[in-house]
């Protein structure tokens, strides 16, 4: 069961519309944290929460360059229009060497999803207002595919992050 985190707010339904109007205009939104919070109601606990699970994100070992610079995990949900979302069976992520110079044509298996970050309000709220936005800017009810990967790439004074060693996002995703 998912929960609408803009039910009974007729003032919420105005806002996404207007959030989906200026992302179908201008290719980007941006909503700040302590926005996006209010919006969905959740409490500094459950932020708290949500946030500790990048503390126990894993080493990618699938790295193209044997980068031992990366901290992550993966999942991907199906999100029917008019059902429940539901997680999928963990598996590899697969792109073509088109796509990702550094990783491509490797079956990349990390370790999944946490269970306490799949579950609680964060994620779900999140997920249900981002499908609600998009469904928006599409003008109608969509299936989607949602790939969740969380990762931490550490830096610090003496090293810089290396956050997409890949290069530009080249994922061949289209929106029709």
């Amino acid at each position: 069961m998912t929960h609408d985190p803009l039910e009974g707010r007729s003032v919420g339904i105005a806002l996404i519309e207007g959030f989906a109007c200026h992302l179908n205009s201008q290719q980007f939104l941006f909503v700040s944290g302590d926005a996006l919070g209010d919006m969905l109601a959740l409490t500094p606990e459950d932020i708290g929460g949500f946030a500790a699970h990048w503390l126990r994100l894993t080493l990618d070992r699938c790295m193209g360059d044997g980068g031992t610079y990366r901290f992550r995990r993966d999942g991907a949900f199906d999100a029917p229009p008019g059902s429940a979302r539901r997680q999928l069976p963990h598996g590899p992520h697969l792109q073509p060497r088109y796509n990702n110079s550094l990783n491509g044509d490797i079956a990349r298996v990390v370790d999944p999803l946490e269970y306490t970050l799949t579950s609680p309000t964060v994620l779900n709220r999140l997920l249900d207002w981002l499908t609600g936005l998009y469904d928006q800017c599409e003008g109608r009810a969509r299936h989607w595919n949602i790939r969740l990967h969380p990762y931490r790439t550490p830096a610090n004074q003496d090293e810089k992050g290396n956050l997409a060693p890949e290069g530009l996002r080249r994922d061949g995703v289209t929106t029709s």
